[in-house]
């Protein structure tokens, strides 16, 4: 680590419903780059770091063929996503 750069931490928890809340201790996005987080390659204004701007992307994908939403906001603790998945019954297997 560099003597300049921050640390940045991350957790994942769950909501009151068992879904995955995944926070990171990054600084706020910016609105612009809300509505793009999850096209590939996209990298908000100002990223810092390693990074494709494929994670997101490759999750919302994965998380569709489920199916399932997954969401973006700015928390108070940092970045946050949210995931939603629906409950297999083994029915979606035949169709």
């Amino acid at each position: 680590m560099q003597p300049n750069e921050a640390v940045m931490t991350a957790g994942i928890a769950m909501d009151i419903f068992g879904n995955p809340l995944v926070t990171n201790s990054s600084a706020e996005i910016l609105v612009q780059d809300m509505e793009k987080i999850f096209d590939p390659f996209h990298r908000g204004k100002g990223a810092k770091g390693e990074g494709t701007g494929l994670g997101l992307a490759i999750t919302k994908k994965i998380v569709a063929l489920h199916p399932g939403d997954i969401a973006a906001r700015n928390a108070s603790q940092g970045f946050q996503v949210s995931i939603r998945l629906s409950k297999f019954t083994g029915q979606e297997a035949l169709i």
